[in-house]
C-alpha cells in the first residue's frame, strides 16, 4: 500500500515523531507531503538569545568540572564554537523564512525561549519580540531565562494573549513582572513556576491580582515564602484541578479550599539548600491531614520525599493519628516514594472503609529499626511486604513496588512511577 493513499490521520500518526531535519526533507518530496509535514515542522520552535562570550564561559566551566586532562581543551572549545555558530545560522534562517512567509506563523503553537543573556542592549531581542507577538495561534511558552527587569518587560510586551500554557524556569523574576504577565494571559490553563517563586512574596498591597478563571494546572517546583502569591492564584481560579507543590510550601496550602482539585503532587524535602530546617517540617503530618480534608474530590495523590527528615520522622506522627485515613474516598491512585510508613499502618488503611484505591506505587518497606535510625540503613521488612501484597490482592489494589522488588519476588528492578495514561484511566474510572 502506498503511503499517499493512506487516510490523512494515519499519515500524520506515522510522521508525527520525525525529527526536524526529516520533516524538512519530507516537505521537499511533493506538494501533498508539504501540506502534511509543514504544520508539524513549525508547530514547535526554539529561540535562543546568547553570546559567544557567555557560551565560552559555560564551556570552560564544564571542562573544569567534567573533563579529564586527556581531553584537548582547544578542540573542545572549537567544537563548541562551531555548534554555537551553527545554531545562530539556523535561527537566523528560521526568522528570515517566517518573515518571508507570514502565513507560516499561524502554524506555531509552542515556543521555547532560552535567554542566557539579558535582552537589554541586545540587537537580536527586537527580532525575537516581533516574532513572538506576531504568532496568532501561539499557545505554549516555556522560558529558561536570565531574568531581570528588562527581560520581564520584554515578556509582558511581546507574549500574545492567546497563550494557554506558561512555564517560567531556572531563575527569579520579581512579582512586579510576574503578576502583570499573568493578568495579561487571562486564558491561561497551565502555569509552571520553577525556581522563580522566591521572588514572588511578599506582594505589595496595591499589586493587582491575576484573574485566572481558566487555570486547571499549577506547578510550583521550588520552595516559596509566605502564602500571599499562592493564595492570589488559587483564589482567582475555581477550575484548578491539578497541583504540584514542594513540601516547604505545604503550610501555604492548608487554608485553601480546593474543592475541584483531583490531582495533588507533593515533592521535595523540608530543608533548604544549606541544610537548615525551614520550620514547616514539625507540623508536616498535621498540615497534610488538613489539606486532605479540604480536597474532597482528590483522585490521585503523589508524595515524593527527598530528604531523611520527611522519609522517617514526620511519618511516625502521621501514623499516630492515622493521616492516610483522612484521605477522601474519591482517591483512586496513591504514590508514596521514600515515605516510609510501617507495613502494619498501611495494611490497616487498606482494610479501612475509607480506602477506595485501585492503584498503589510504593517504596519498599524499611525495618522498624531502620525507619528510626538516621544512619541511612536500607534493610527491608520483607515479611510486611508479603502481607501488603496479600492484602492489596484481597481488596483489588494493583500494587507496584518502587525499586528493588518485583511483586511476589525478592529481586529485580521495577520502574518508579505511574504512567500519565494510567492516572487518566484511574481518574475516569473513579468518576464513573
Amino acid at each position: 500500500m502506498c503511503f499517499t493513499t493512506l487516510p490523512p490521520e494515519l499519515q500524520e500518526d506515522i510522521i508525527i515523531d520525525l525529527e526536524k531535519p526529516d520533516l524538512y526533507s519530507l516537505c521537499l518530496v511533493s506538494k501533498s507531503l508539504l501540506h502534511l509535514a509543514l504544520p508539524l515542522l513549525y508547530r514547535s520552535i526554539e529561540l535562543h538569545l546568547d553570546s559567544w562570550q557567555r557560551a565560552q564561559e559555560d564551556v570552560a566551566r564544564d571542562m573544569r568540572l567534567y573533563l579529564g586532562r586527556e581531553k584537548d581543551p582547544v578542540a573542545v572549545m572549537n567544537k563548541a564554537k562551531a555548534g554555537f555558530e551553527g545554531r545562530e545560522r539556523r535561527q537566523n534562517k528560521l526568522i528570515e523564512t517566517l518573515e518571508a512567509h507570514q502565513d507560516r506563523k499561524k502554524l506555531i503553537h509552542e515556543v521555547n525561549l532560552d535567554f542566557d543573556v539579558s535582552v537589554e542592549g541586545n540587537t537580536g531581542a527586537g527580532q525575537l519580540g516581533h516574532l513572538l507577538s506576531s504568532c496568532p495561534n501561539l499557545q505554549v511558552v516555556s522560558i529558561d531565562s536570565a531574568y531581570d527587569k528588562a527581560t520581564g518587560s520584554f515578556l509582558i510586551r511581546h507574549i500574545p494573549t492567546s497563550v494557554r500554557s506558561l512555564h517560567l524556569g531556572s531563575s527569579k523574576l520579581p512579582a512586579t513582572f510576574v503578576l502583570p504577565l499573568l493578568n495579561k494571559l487571562s486564558l491561561l490553563e497551565t502555569l509552571s513556576l520553577a525556581n522563580s517563586t522566591d521572588g514572588l512574596s511578599p506582594l505589595d498591597h496595591d499589586q493587582p491580582l491575576p484573574h485566572l478563571d481558566h487555570l486547571r494546572s499549577l506547578s510550583l517546583s521550588h520552595p516559596f515564602r509566605g502564602r500571599s502569591f499562592f493564595s492570589a492564584i488559587t483564589s482567582s481560579s475555581n477550575s484548578l484541578s491539578s497541583l504540584v507543590i514542594d513540601f516547604i510550601g505545604v503550610q501555604a496550602l492548608v487554608r485553601e479550599r480546593l474543592s475541584n482539585l483531583t490531582r495533588l503532587s507533593i515533592r521535595g524535602g523540608t530543608r533548604t539548600s544549606h541544610g537548615r530546617s525551614t520550620g514547616y517540617s514539625e507540623n508536616l503530618a498535621f498540615d497534610l491531614v488538613e489539606i486532605f480534608k479540604n480536597c474532597q474530590s482528590l483522585q490521585y495523590l503523589e508524595i515524593r520525599a527527598t530528604d531523611f527528615y520527611v522519609q522517617r520522622e514526620p511519618m511516625k506522627h502521621s501514623e499516630a493519628f492515622k493521616m492516610l485515613h483522612h484521605l477522601p474516598t474519591t482517591l483512586r491512585a496513591l504514590a508514596l516514594e521514600a515515605v516510609n510508613f510501617s507495613g502494619d499502618y498501611l495494611s490497616d488503611y487498606f482494610q479501612s472503609p475509607q480506602n477506595r484505591l485501585l492503584r498503589l506505587d510504593c517504596s519498599r518497606l524499611l525495618r522498624e529499626e531502620d525507619r528510626s535510625d538516621a544512619s541511612g540503613t536500607t534493610s527491608y521488612d520483607e515479611g510486611s511486604e508479603d502481607r501488603m501484597e496479600e492484602i492489596c490482592e484481597a481488596v483489588n489494589i494493583h500494587l507496584k513496588w518502587i525499586g528493588g522488588r518485583v511483586k511476589g519476588q525478592r529481586s529485580g528492578e521495577i520502574s518508579a512511577w505511574m504512567e500519565e495514561a494510567m492516572v487518566d484511566a484511574l481518574c475516569k474510572l473513579g468518576q464513573s
